[in-house]
């Protein structure tokens, strides 16, 4: 009987309009928050919502959690308290994608695996593509750059952004900064605060730098104060390996607008005569499955995926191709609309690597970027896969209005292949692990073993030499 109640929360949640459904059976944020009483009702509708909307609500004992967490948010006195509160038992569930928001609508602070977000609650509609995603830029001067420090060595860059100001400079992946200014960076024992120097000399200006690059030795750059131009954190890049002509891409995140960088830099990679193409997955923790579709569909014919509840696919993803544009749609699979698009994304230009091909991937790599790994697995059976066990975290979010006048990002369903079977996690054709020391010397490991079993090289370039 209260399996039956589920279901029919479930279906009143998806259809009925959310004004109707909760939303104005309780007072504002303001004044559900004035006493215990309130906040109790607050939490309690709350959870039959999230409940109800959950992708598998047997994943969850529900009646724990509400016992855990109620007593908390009744005393939560202020808004900041409440929003602590419901941040702590949204987190509980451990599911790597649902996250409390709380009553702002604001996503800047929301990271790219919870950006998707089909409209379970409204009828369908074609919503205007999402921008860039907000990444923290600040007029401050940053370097630019993911960096780590090599103790007795110097700060290791393992991607420079995009015209930030390593990139401007030509530091690129790979490079060893030993001195900025008069200050040495390879100094014993200075850890992080290699990073502090570097960020104090660009505060004061422009400032020379002394690079090592492996294989080449010592170069002397120029370090240009300036902020990090908008959305170059999340930018995929190219990188063409100067002993073999590997053509690698970096694919940080599959926010919106990497899906066409993606296809740009095939372009490139193309018009550089590279040999082999290797996409680099580590640390990509999804985002959009729109960008995964379009950026799968440079290297598959189709592009078969789908998004389950429990028992049954919820909607499913197609792409359509004309020589000068793709287009991914996300069809309802169930319910009333049955069949209809709710959300659509256009690329223009695509472009398509049928050559050798290599995905690196990390224990990191989860959600859109598994779902991609896993799709081009099975569709490129000449695909080599290096690296380490993925995430095994494929679930699609949706941004849920709750009652109040509150948000908050909620997993609705698991992404699998047409049928029903499981994406993640992705076990690699060849385990190797990254290793920063290493990498510190020029020798990224799941790169060269990609490199050297696409090239059919009798050794990985870089292990000994």
């Amino acid at each position: 009987m209260r399996r039956f109640g589920l279901v029919l929360a479930l279906l009143c949640a998806l259809w009925i309009p959310i004004g109707l459904a909760q939303g104005d059976l309780l007072p504002s944020n303001q004044d559900g928050l004035a006493d215990p009483v309130s906040r109790g009702r607050l939490f309690d509708a709350m959870a039959d919502r999230f409940e109800a909307l959950y992708w598998d609500p047997s994943r969850i004992d529900w009646p724990a959690w509400r016992a855990e967490w109620r007593p908390l948010v009744v005393r939560a006195e202020t808004p900041a308290a409440f929003d602590a509160a419901m941040r702590r038992a949204v987190a509980a569930w451990r599911d790597g994608h649902s996250r409390w928001i709380g009553a702002r609508d604001d996503v800047s602070d929301v990271t790219p695996q919870w950006r998707f977000s089909p409209p379970r609650d409204v009828p369908p509609i074609e919503p205007t593509p999402p921008g860039v995603r907000p990444s923290g830029e600040t007029e401050r001067p940053e370097l630019g750059a993911d960096v780590y420090p090599v103790d007795g060595v110097g700060l290791l860059v393992l991607r420079a952004y995009p015209g930030a100001a390593a990139d401007e400079a030509g530091i690129r992946r790979g490079d060893v900064m030993t001195r900025v200014g008069d200050e040495p960076l390879d100094a014993p024992g200075l850890g992080w605060r290699m990073l502090d120097v570097v960020l104090a000399a660009l505060r004061r200006g422009s400032t020379d730098a002394h690079v090592t690059r492996p294989h080449v030795g010592t170069i002397d750059v120029t370090l240009t104060a300036m902020a990090v131009p908008e959305g170059a954190r999340d930018a995929a890049t190219l990188t063409l390996d100067p002993a073999t002509g590997a053509a690698l891409i970096t694919l940080p995140t599959f926010d919106a607008g990497s899906a066409q960088r993606v296809h740009q830099l095939i372009a490139e990679a193309e018009r550089q005569d590279a040999p082999v193409l290797i996409v680099d997955l580590r640390g990509n923790p999804g985002g959009s499955v729109l960008d995964l579709a379009l950026a799968a569909a440079a290297f598959l014919p189709d592009v078969p995926l789908e998004a389950w509840l429990p028992n049954e696919p919820a909607w499913t993803v197609a792409v359509q191709r004309t020589p000068q544009a793709l287009t991914a749609s996300l069809t309802y699979a169930r319910g009333p609309f049955d069949g209809a698009a709710f959300a659509m994304k256009r690329l223009q230009g695509p472009n398509a690597w049928d050559g050798p091909l290599a995905l690196l991937v990390d224990g990191v790599t989860a959600s859109a970027a598994e779902g991609f790994a896993a799709l081009v697995m099975r569709g490129r059976p000449d695909a080599l896969v290096v690296g380490e066990t993925t995430a095994g975290n494929v679930e699609s979010v949706q941004r849920v209005t709750l009652p109040g006048g509150y948000a908050a990002w909620l997993a609705v369903a698991e992404l699998r292949h047409v049928g029903g079977e499981a994406l993640a996690p992705i076990d690699p054709s060849v385990v190797a692990r990254f290793d920063v020391d290493r990498f510190a010397t020029g020798f990224d490991e799941p790169f060269a073993l990609a490199v050297e079993a696409l090239l059919d090289l009798p050794v990985a370039v870089g292990r000994w030499f």
